[in-house]
């Protein structure tokens, strides 16, 4: 068993990125708590075996629509075993995320926007066909 200890900067807050790095943290069986900093950045602690800890760290430098970590910066120590789970620390007046949802729902909305307009253009952008086969 190892510790680790995150600190994640980038467009990680407000993002649903929190919600993405429990689940993760959940999929690997990995305790302790992920937090919003007031500078911005957001706050790991977590606890488990070695090999599963490396992909979790690995795992959550997501970039996509709307998530963006930029640096992760880690150091390992020994576990203390405090936690009986993974969960996350909600500071008062802070979304506890009831948000998540509609945020995925946002996110898949904006795929699907782009990828709808690049098949669009490339259906306009075909070439002319020749409906006369007989003319050069």
């Amino acid at each position: 068993m190892i510790r680790a200890i995150l600190y994640i900067s980038g467009n990680v807050q407000h993002a649903n990125y929190i919600s993405k790095v429990v689940i993760i943290a959940k999929k690997y069986n990995l305790t302790g708590y992920i937090q919003n900093l007031s500078n911005g950045n957001v706050k790991v602690i977590a606890e488990g075996e070695k090999k599963y800890l490396e992909r979790f760290i690995q795992d959550i430098n997501i970039k996509n629509t709307l998530i963006n970590g930029i640096d992760l910066k880690n150091e390992y120590s020994t576990p203390t075993g405090e936690y009986e789970n993974f969960y996350q620390l909600v500071r008062e007046g802070e979304n506890d995320g009831w948000l998540d949802t509609e945020i995925d729902l946002l996110r898949e909305l904006i795929d699907v926007t782009r990828n709808g307009f690049s098949r669009l253009e490339k259906s306009m952008s075909l070439p002319e066909r020749n409906t006369k086969p007989w003319v050069k």
